[in-house]
């Protein structure tokens, strides 16, 4: 009973409780009881064996007891096989959030290097954008520069243009050796009477405008010089064209007065003879001509017209003679 008492609180099986019962019994008996015990097992014992009964098994020990209690694990509850396995399972999850911290600190490091990589491109970007600007800007402050530049050039090389049309090969460069007045014509590409020969009276007028306003400008005077002869022969082509028209029409006149007898001569048909026929004929485009001799640029117009009319008078006074 002593020692039942003193294992009350302790949570025992069973067969540690059987093995306290058997050592109460033995600590209870005396000498003679436990020897007399003794004699009647070992006696139980040798008939058990001559009769071939097997022997049972050894009854536990105190010793025995004690070891295989002390080596055995304590025995476990459900609460605390539950939060054993809880506890296994938090690890297995914090193992997986380590895992996912992991890979969320690598996407955050290529979200920032990818960051850097934009701010890096923007910069970029914005520093050739703003260089762009400023080249477009400067493009533009350039191109009117050129422009400034080429409306002179343009009355400059107005000279070149317009040479070539007059039967004058001139070129820029060696313009200052070059004598418009001796030069021999090659092939003309625009006759006085023309539109275009109109158009380039016209560029060679405002051309010697330009200069005239523009004496500041180097090689002015050069190019002024040039393109006044170059004026001057393109008059005289339209000097020379009237002078054609007023030979060709005494020679037809001639042809056809010789052609008509003495009869038919008389003071009611003269007037609508041949003689007058033919210059009637090259009136208007004699008079178209002599309009652009007397353009106001023309200072030299007066001693052309003055040609002009002495052939006029020569041809129709030899018409009159018998």
């Amino acid at each position: 009973a002593p020692v039942m008492a003193a294992w009350d609180a302790a949570a025992l099986t069973e067969g540690q409780l059987g093995c306290l019962a058997d050592l109460e019994k033995l600590m209870a008996c005396p000498i003679q009881t436990a020897a007399k015990a003794a004699a009647l097992e070992a006696e139980a014992k040798a008939r058990d064996e001559a009769a071939g009964v097997p022997l049972p098994p050894k009854p536990q020990t105190l010793r025995d007891w004690y070891l295989e209690s002390a080596n055995a694990e304590p025995p476990e509850d459900q609460l605390a096989m539950v939060a054993r396995a809880r506890i296994g399972e938090l690890r297995a999850y914090e193992d997986e959030c380590h895992q996912f911290m992991g890979q969320v600190q690598h996407v955050l490091g290529l979200i920032e290097k990818i960051e850097a990589q934009h701010m890096e491109v923007e910069t970029k970007t914005t520093s050739l954008n703003s260089t762009c600007e400023r080249l477009l800007a400067e493009q533009m402050v350039l191109r009117k520069q050129v422009e400034v530049m080429h409306a002179p050039l343009e009355y400059f090389n107005e000279l070149e243009r317009i040479g070539p049309l007059l039967g004058v090969p001139i070129n820029v460069d060696s313009v200052q050796d070059v004598d418009i007045n001796t030069v021999t014509p090659t092939v003309i590409k625009v006759h006085p009477g023309s539109d275009q020969f109109v158009q380039v009276l016209e560029r060679i007028e405002k051309s010697l405008t330009y200069f005239e306003a523009h004496p500041e400008f180097r090689d002015s005077v050069l190019f002024h010089s040039k393109m006044t002869q170059l004026y001057v022969r393109a008059l005289a082509m339209v000097k020379h064209q009237v002078l054609e028209l007023i030979l060709g029409a005494t020679k037809s006149a001639k042809a056809a007065y010789a052609s008509q007898s003495s009869q038919q001569l008389t003071s009611k048909s003269f007037e609508t003879s041949a003689v007058y026929a033919k210059f009637r004929t090259v009136a208007k485009r004699a008079t178209d001509l002599v309009h652009l001799m007397c353009r106001p640029r023309s200072a030299g117009h007066k001693m052309l017209m003055d040609e002009c009319f002495q052939a006029y008078f020569e041809a129709r006074l030899s018409l009159l003679r018998p």
